[in-house]
């Protein structure tokens, strides 16, 4: 056995360990057998390595965890230091080779491999290749299209609640409860939309109907107490004029007993036109929203008009509105609905709106098919109220007073005149 040669070996390890020359450095022994404190025999009088070393076996079956003593045990084996020697004394340890590697085995070299992290690519999804030959011809072909499309999402009916959800029907708006009575007559009745507008707006000037009526019983008192009234003004202007305070209360007093003698209140004469005036803008604005936020509308149930939300490019129905309006005033001067005794400068007036709504035809060419079918079927409904209105059996039956003279409008020459007399004049 070669026991001999590895005891050698193994001193002369030691002995360069405890050498000054060598004694930082951490060399490698052969066997942790002969390093261990177990064996004192080996290692008396030498010093311990200044630093753990690393050990390794030539046994098998030898543990391959090296050995390490206890502190207390270390710090007594300890011997005293020994003067280290000049380099030429010291003999050089035996060079260590640096082990060979050894081979992994496949199935290791798997396991420990590190495997790159890549970045998984979302899968591309191509679409359909371009088609030209899919494109119509002719661009007609393509507003068609266009046109089929659109008609066929605005053909969507409109479900009871929509106008809601818009925030359309609130009811304590007049224009509200104008969209609501709408939505019933289209959602609840089935009409189309174009028949709802008309419907609704005729119903609701219907409702009217009381006020208009009172309005024309306080414009007949005040036609009876008119020239009373006026003889009282003018001694009131008197009076004031003159600074007599006396003759101002008297004056004051008459026009009050005047009041209370033929029921005539300014407030109550005042009431129709206030009830009256909300309800028609009402009409106004709320089916101006309808046209301009429904897209229901675009299909609107009537084939001369198929459309409510558009404009009328030819100027058709702007001028239509325009001349019923002009009707509608002189019917209105004609049944006494509007008084015009009450001033000589009235019935001019009346000609002015007359004059005023020929102006507003561009503005009525910007509103929605819609809006101007609503202003239509409103001035149809006063022309024809007012017609009615003139019948003497209708007048009777109503309790109104038969048509007396002086209800003519005059021409608009005539009115222009009395203008330009009145801005002569300082209007006087």
């Amino acid at each position: 056995m070669n026991f001999g040669r590895l005891l050698s070996a193994n001193s002369a390890c030691l002995r360069a360990t405890g050498r000054g020359a060598f004694a930082s450095a951490s060399p490698r022994c052969f066997s942790t057998a002969f390093n261990s404190p177990r064996s004192p025999w080996l290692v008396t009088g030498r010093l311990a390595p200044a630093h753990p070393t690393r050990s390794l076996s030539l046994w098998p079956w030898g543990s391959s965890k090296s050995q390490t003593p206890a502190p207390s045990e270390a710090a007594s084996a300890a011997p005293e230091p020994v003067q280290p020697s000049t380099p030429a004394d010291a003999t050089a340890p035996e060079a260590i080779l640096p082990a060979a590697p050894t081979e992994t085995a496949p199935a290791d070299a798997a396991a420990n491999a590190i495997v790159p992290q890549t970045t998984q690519e979302p899968e591309l999804v191509y679409a359909t290749p371009f088609d030209p030959s899919s494109v119509p011809a002719t661009t007609d072909s393509a507003f068609q299209a266009l046109d089929i499309a659109t008609t066929a999402v605005t053909a969507t009916p409109l479900k009871w609640g929509d106008l809601s959800a818009l925030g359309m029907t609130a009811w304590y708006t007049p224009a509200g409860l104008v969209r609501w009575t709408l939505q019933v007559f289209n959602v609840t009745l089935g009409m189309p939309w174009f028949w709802s507008i008309v419907v609704g707006t005729f119903l609701w000037r219907v409702s009217m109907f009381p006020f208009h009526l009172q309005s024309i019983r306080n414009g007949q008192k005040m036609r009876k107490v008119n020239p009373q009234m006026q003889v009282i003004r003018e001694e009131i202007q008197a009076a004031k004029k003159t600074q007599d305070m006396l003759a101002l209360q008297r004056g004051i007093m008459k026009m009050q007993q005047l009041n209370a003698k033929h029921d005539v209140n300014p407030l109550k004469l005042m009431l129709p036109g206030f009830i009256n005036l909300p309800f028609t803008l009402g009409l106004f604005f709320g089916v101006k929203r309808l046209c301009e936020e429904v897209p229901q509308l675009a299909v609107s149930g009537f084939s001369l008009l198929p459309d409510l939300t558009v404009t009328d490019p030819y100027w058709i129905l702007p001028m239509i509105s325009v001349a019923l309006i002009q009707l509608q005033i002189r019917a209105s001067a004609a049944d006494g609905s509007i008084d015009l005794t009450t001033a000589a400068s009235m019935p001019h007036i009346m000609n002015m709106m007359r004059i005023f709504s020929i102006i507003t035809i561009p503005l009525l060419a910007k509103l929605p098919i819609g809006v101007l079918v609503s202003l239509i079927t409103q001035s149809v409904f006063m022309t024809l109220q007012s017609t009615i209105l003139r019948l003497p059996r209708v007048r009777r039956r109503l309790g109104l007073e038969p048509l007396g003279k002086g209800f003519a409008l005059p021409s608009l020459m005539e009115s222009i005149r009395f203008g330009l007399n009145w801005l002569k004049t300082g209007g006087r």
